[in-house]
């Protein structure tokens, strides 16, 4: 008896339904750009297998300009939140050390880009 009653209650446990923990961060939500790096992904298989079936070059370099506009536009709304989102709750907060951390940010940024 006692037997089963702990197995009751182990089984209870075990299949005891809860509620998912939503996550909550600081950062803005990316997951709208979930889809089109998935579209990248399928254009970089497309693009490895053209390469391993000894395809045109010109069709291949075409290809990577089509999956490198993919990630400047992914790369670009990514940035656009962060602007809006991260340096603007910055600037909002008046801290200055919190300012010039997202200043130093951009700057190291765009230095890479150019």
């Amino acid at each position: 008896m006692c037997q089963e009653k702990n197995m009751q209650e182990n089984l209870h446990h075990c299949c005891k339904t809860e509620q998912p923990k939503l996550l909550t961060s600081p950062h803005p939500d990316h997951t709208s750009e979930l889809a089109r790096l998935k579209k990248i992904q399928g254009q970089l298989e497309g693009l490895a297998k053209m390469i391993t079936e000894q395809r045109y070059c010109v069709d291949i370099l075409v290809q990577f300009r089509a999956v490198t506009a993919a990630l400047a536009a992914a790369e670009k709304t990514i940035l656009d939140k962060h602007i809006r989102k991260c340096v603007q709750k910055a600037v909002e907060s008046k801290d200055k050390n919190k300012i010039d951390t997202k200043i130093s940010e951009l700057m190291e940024l765009i230095s890479k880009r150019l």
